[in-house]
């Protein structure tokens, strides 16, 4: 009979300590469920032939016929070697960029340089995408944007449709990406720098240690986990 009390106690105090862990967690796996896991149901449109009055659920299925219109379709190829091309660019960049302004930034001493360049930096993550077009629209317009009207025009006397030129897109599409991004990579490598130990650096620095030599030995494989 002790021992049934104890279990129940044990039980309760058990209860009491779990539950304010599943309320702090419920705002994040609800946000999980609704905008991640119930649109999930969409996958089946390309399994389906789409009739809009029925409604996807009740809309035919048709197999792998939409994936054979899809790869019948003579620029797919061209597609995914851009997909891919892109997406193994920005990996690569995502790396580069944030970790060295971060290991650049993590050498300035004045705290309020540091909080104006880190809000600065940071300050493209935060707008939608919709915000940044018209950003870079205001820059290369050809009728009124910054870069035709206020310097190629009056220099060189012409300017460039920067948006019909499809030589143009590639170098556009990673400086805007990395423009947009760059500010939320500084602020994950330089919370990695803070968890590296100050001591390293310390004695790296008695033993003679150059700036580049403690960077190469501490700072990079520090950083390494957050890199992979």
């Amino acid at each position: 009979m002790a021992n049934n009390n104890l279990t129940e106690k044990k039980r309760k105090w058990n209860w009491k300590r779990i539950l304010p862990i599943w309320l702090m967690m419920l705002p994040g796996v609800a946000y999980l469920v609704i905008n991640n896991l119930l649109p999930l149901y969409g996958i089946t449109i390309a399994f389906r032939e789409l009739d809009y009055s029925v409604g996807i659920l009740n809309s035919p299925f048709n197999g792998l016929e939409n994936f054979e219109l899809l790869f019948k379709n003579p620029s797919i190829w061209r597609l995914l070697r851009n997909t891919i091309a892109y997406n193994v660019l920005f990996i690569v960049l995502d790396i580069v960029f944030p970790v060295t302004i971060a290991i650049l930034f993590n050498t300035i001493r004045s705290k309020t340089a540091k909080k104006i360049y880190q809000t600065s930096i940071l300050f493209p993550n935060v707008l939608s995408y919709v915000i940044i077009s018209y950003i870079v629209y205001a820059f290369l317009s050809t009728e009124t944007g910054f870069l035709n009207k206020s310097i190629l025009e009056p220099i060189f006397g012409e300017t460039i449709n920067f948006y019909t030129e499809p030589k143009y897109w590639p170098f556009i599409l990673t400086l805007v990406h990395m423009w947009k991004g760059i500010g939320f990579g500084l602020v994950l490598y330089l919370s990695a720098l803070s968890g590296i130990d100050p001591n390293l650096y310390e004695a790296a620095k008695i033993d003679g240690a150059s700036w580049w030599q403690y960077t190469k030995s501490i700072t990079l494989p520090g950083l390494k986990t957050m890199m992979v």
